[in-house]
Order: C-alpha cells, then structure tokens, then sequence
C-alpha cells in the first residue's frame, strides 16, 4: 500500500481533491520552523479528519520523502521567491484569506507569491493590481473573496484552498482545490 507521500507524488491534482495539506509554523515543538525553498519533505496523517495532512521536513535517510520548494507564509507578509527549476512539484501553505500568484515571462521562469495580509486586507487589491500591471506573459492568481459565488481566479476565503504545482514539459502548471474545510473538493488549473 503507498504511503501518503507516494500517492501525492503519484498525482499531485487528483491527490488535493481529497486532502488538505497543512503548513504548521513554529511555536508548535512538533512544528518544524519551514523557511521558503527548496526542501526534502514526506506528509504525515494529521488525525484530524478525513485527507487532512501536515507537511515536515523528511529525516536525511527516509524512503518515504519527495522534493519540492515550499513558498513559505508568513503571517503580514509579501512572501516572494523565484521558483527554481530544479524541482517538480511546489507547495504553500492552506490559504483562508490568503492570495496566490505566479508571474513572468513564461512558465519556466516565474515569481511566486503568497500574500498574507491579515493585518490590512486592502493589501490584497494594491499587490495584484501592482503585477497585473506589469503585464507578465504569464500572470496566474487566486484571490480571497467573501462571495458565494466567485470567479474562476478567486475562492470564499471561509472555506479555504490548497495551491500546489507541478513542473511539466511546457513550466510550472499550478492547480488548485477550492473548500479545503470539507471532505471532498474539484480540482482544477489555474
């Protein structure tokens, strides 16, 4: 039977739809203290609920591991980095009011950013206008929004999303399943 990490690996899209993959920040002493980059990790069932998982970082000997870049969160912050291509697959944090967004000039050579500002939200609004300005070749985000309804690049931020990506021929295709509070969520690209 594969671990939790095999079947991640396996298929990344289809493995969100049923699991939620939990960041713990320090403070926690079963937290490790994640900084963005590039990282050895493995997922660990959260016995919390149903496809609930937390990330840590994988002993140097372990079997049960995968690479990727984790773009760190922290709180009333820009977290910004380039994503390196040295790697298939990237990973952030559960996002309930956080934005996401990926840019530049093709999909092989692009700025991540999870924003989170808690502290003052109409951050969120002036950091996506001031990239969207830019006109990148390739601008991919989500956005937090309280609607019931939101548009393709936005989700109800009570209800949460995962972020993760993969690195194909093409780039970096980034997929996202929106409700992370519920047992079961579509998946679907950015």
């Amino acid at each position: 039977m594969p671990t939790i990490s095999e079947d991640f690996v396996a298929c990344p899209p289809r493995f969100i739809m049923t699991h939620t993959i939990l960041v713990l920040i320090g403070g926690n002493p079963l937290a490790p203290n994640f900084q963005t980059g590039t990282g050895r990790f493995f997922l660990e069932d959260a016995n919390t609920g149903p496809g609930t998982c937390f990330l840590r970082n994988a002993p140097f000997l372990s079997l049960d591991r995968f690479d990727a870049f984790l773009l760190f969160a922290g709180p009333n912050g820009n977290n910004t980095a380039a994503l390196p291509n040295n790697v298939g697959l990237f990973l952030t944090s559960d996002m309930h009011g956080c934005q996401f967004m990926a840019y530049g000039p093709d999909r092989n050579n692009l700025t991540v950013e999870h924003n989170n500002f808690i502290g003052d939200p109409t951050q969120y609004a002036t950091r996506y206008a001031t990239i969207q300005a830019q006109n990148h070749a390739v601008f991919i985000a989500l956005r937090p929004v309280q609607n019931a309804q939101p548009a393709a690049n936005e989700y109800n931020f009570q209800l949460g999303a995962n972020v993760i990506g993969m690195r194909k021929a093409d780039g970096w295709h980034f997929f996202v399943r929106i409700a992370t509070t519920e047992a079961y969520g579509g998946t679907r690209e950015l």
